[in-house]
């Protein structure tokens, strides 16, 4: 039995050095601290045919264990149903609004094992622990017809384009799917009308993957709202902590670097066509205000 975080099964997933250690003996996994996707656990799952348990783990301090697994009927990617003596529920994330089955939202727990609150921390109590006793677990995900939990997100990770969520986890599990993608991180970056898009951090195998190839990849696979609009980066490694985590802020300063040290560059070419109701001055006090390299200007 191995107890893991979801980077080391996407190792025992992707990884070329796997294959030289005898992993015939492991078959039962429990992966926590993050959520797993569907794809990768079933890509363990067939590529290692002994390792017939994968399975997550959840809880959270405030209510000790929130799920309890059923191993013989779980379908991959959940976490199992939720514990004895306890209640669960998902919420829309803007209204509040109780949902129906395999609708995502925020997941709620009531349990008598639910802590009164946090010491000397009224606020952090009562946002956390509402007036019905329901915990707020800051969770995104949902629960099918046969009562199984899925945890999709950490609700402060999700993404608001055009007003619809997208979840960041969801996108990294389709990517994380494509053979040359050994690992993979969304974030969201600042988009104008559509509020944020996504964007993705790419480990590849080797360079023979472009960033068309990757966009059309996810397009096939997902809602429109949700494709990789915000563009694709390839990086030798993904940051992640100690327990396995993205460190997503991380990556948005990279991103934020990148655009502050980038200035929009426009080379110029044979403006005599298009400027000449241009005065000379009036184009290079433009061009200096917006940061624009000329590289040739001809008669105008």
């Amino acid at each position: 039995m191995l107890m893991i975080h979801p980077p080391v099964l996407i190792m025992l997933s992707k990884h070329s050095a796997v294959d030289k250690y005898d992993l015939s003996s492991i078959e039962i996994i429990f992966s926590s601290a993050a959520a797993a996707g569907k794809d990768i656990i079933e890509d363990v799952k067939q590529k290692h045919p002994n390792m017939k348990q994968v399975t997550q783990c959840y809880g959270a301090t405030e209510c000790l264990a929130a799920a309890f697994p059923d191993n013989e009927n779980m379908p991959n990617g959940s976490v199992g149903k939720v514990a004895p003596l306890g209640k669960a529920k998902v919420i829309d994330i803007e209204t509040g609004k109780e949902l129906s089955y395999n609708q995502p939202g925020e997941i709620l727990f009531f349990s008598p094992t639910l802590t009164p609150g946090y010491l000397n921390r009224p606020e952090a109590t009562k946002e956390s622990i509402d007036a019905e006793g329901w915990y707020h677990t800051g969770d995104f995900g949902y629960i099918d017809e046969g009562g199984n939990m899925f945890i999709i997100e950490r609700m402060k990770e999700v993404l608001k384009v055009e007003g619809l969520p997208v979840s960041p986890a969801e996108l990294e599990d389709v990517l994380l799917s494509h053979s040359l993608i050994t690992d993979a991180a969304v974030i969201g970056i600042s988009n104008g009308a559509a509020g944020e898009v996504p964007k993705a951090y790419i480990v590849r195998k080797n360079n023979t993957l472009k960033e068309a190839e990757v966009m059309e990849f996810v397009k096939e696979r997902v809602a429109d709202y949700k494709q990789l609009t915000g563009g694709v980066e390839f990086v030798n490694e993904i940051p992640k902590n100690a327990s396995g985590k993205i460190l997503r802020r991380a990556l948005r300063e990279k991103n934020q670097d990148n655009a502050n040290s980038t200035a929009p560059i426009l080379t110029v070419y044979h403006l005599n066509n298009q400027i000449r109701s241009y005065h000379i001055s009036e184009l290079f006090l433009s061009l200096y205000k917006i940061n624009i390299t000329v590289k040739s200007l001809n008669k105008f």
